[in-house]
């Protein structure tokens, strides 16, 4: 029989990126609220580039010091365990390595919201880096408030077209929803241009959308071991749809199946997935699916050869 307990998501490992701005600050001080939580670890990462010299990286690592004593002494790491990195190289080689060398579960980033030229985890680093990660990413980006910085999320919105990259994400966002007073919303989006001639095709597609997804989360609810979401159906632009829905929902959290493959018409385009994290008033966390998905691994999987005695 299939159990409907999932196994409860484990964060032992937080990798945050800083480059000791007011943006990235912001970044570690949810990366430290998650760490509490979940007991885990934190590692914090500044990279430096490839050119720099030896004075240069001796001055980022006495930065990365004061940065932690400052910490110390406003008592926010208290309890925490703190692991400091300087690297230097180019951004996302130094992040696949530490990938590789540690286990991460979690990468916590901030970003400007900016896509120009600029150095380190501004503007669209941090888009990069959530298109490459192999593990979720939490991007705290800049239209959240600085005293938004809360012990856990309340109101989590996830908005999901029922893809294989929307499934990736689920797990996160049940598990989260099942916690003590919180409220899980889904969003369902749907497009304007797919809409029926006249408002009465216009209203049922809508009405078979909101039914679809209601009975997607009454399975989710019981398969993952989480609450009865709320629904919510919109037309329109997905991006415009999931602020202003978050804005309405006083959502605290926005999680984010993605693909982990280009020119996909499944899950949420990463460009989009860029603007909602820069115009959002919460964070972002962003949930890449890689294939294959583990239904077809599953499918892939030859199954054993049992011979008789």
């Amino acid at each position: 029989m299939e159990s409907n307990a999932i196994t409860d998501l484990q964060v032992k490992n937080i990798l945050v990126l800083t480059d000791f701005s007011a943006c990235s600050q912001k970044a570690l001080l949810y990366a430290i609220k998650v760490a509490r939580t979940y007991k885990s670890k934190l590692t914090f990462l500044h990279i430096v580039p490839p050119q720099l010299r030896l004075p240069q990286l001796r001055a980022a690592w006495s930065e990365m010091k004061q940065l932690q004593f400052d910490l110390l002494s406003k008592g926010v790491l208290r309890d925490i365990q703190l692991q400091l990195l300087v690297k230097r190289g180019k951004n996302w080689k130094v992040i696949s390595r530490i990938l590789k060398l540690q286990s991460t579960d979690l990468i916590v980033i901030g970003t400007h919201g900016r896509t120009g030229l600029k150095k380190l985890i501004l503007g669209s680093f941090a888009e990069g880096v959530f298109r490459q990660a192999p593990c979720p990413v939490l991007t705290v980006g800049p239209s959240i408030p600085d005293q938004a910085v809360t012990e856990g999320p309340r109101h989590i919105l996830f908005p999901t077209d029922e893809s294989y990259a929307s499934r990736a994400a689920e797990p996160y966002a049940y598990q989260l929803g099942r916690n003590p007073g919180v409220q899980l919303t889904l969003l369902g989006v749907v497009h304007t241009g797919l809409l029926a001639n006249g408002k009465s095709g216009d209203d049922e597609r809508l009405k078979h959308a909101k039914e679809r997804l209601q009975v997607t989360g009454l399975y989710a609810a019981w398969h993952q071991g989480g609450v009865t979401p709320s629904v919510i159906v919109e037309t329109g632009s997905k991006v415009k749809a999931i602020l202003r829905v978050a804005d309405t929902t006083d959502a605290d959290l926005i999680i984010l199946g993605i693909s982990g493959a280009r020119n996909t018409p499944e899950g949420f385009e990463w460009a989009d997935a860029y603007q909602v994290v820069c115009s959002s008033h919460c964070p972002v966390l962003t949930v890449r699916h890689t294939f294959p998905d583990p239904y077809f691994k599953r499918l892939l999987q030859p199954e054993p050869v049992h011979h008789d005695c």
